[in-house]
């Protein structure tokens, strides 16, 4: 299993998942329209960020945000996250939005 640790994104509070091997950090479009509303979407819908899961299937790109994520006692200011749409058969991303 992948290590998870509690999380803070703009101060919510939530469960991660540590992926090493990952070149971007994500997190799932119900948990950013649910808890982050207040932040910018940026480049929605947009064509020129493209994502491959490890399986090479591809994941569809809602938008990226900008914000701050707190990882334990250590802040991280303007930290990039791509919204990513909702896998349509994976309960682990419900329990894991980050």
């Amino acid at each position: 299993p992948c290590p998870t640790a509690e999380v803070a994104v703009m101060g919510v509070p939530c469960r991660a998942l540590f992926d090493t091997g990952s070149m971007v950090s994500t997190v799932v479009k119900s948990f950013a329209m649910l808890h982050l509303r207040h932040a910018e979407l940026r480049g929605e819908r947009t064509t020129f960020i493209a994502i491959r899961a490890a399986n090479g299937t591809s994941v569809g790109v809602v938008g990226y945000l900008i914000t701050d994520v707190t990882v334990g006692d250590r802040l991280y200011k303007r930290f990039g996250i791509i919204v990513v749409d909702d896998p349509v058969d994976s309960e682990d991303r419900k329990s894991l939005p980050v």
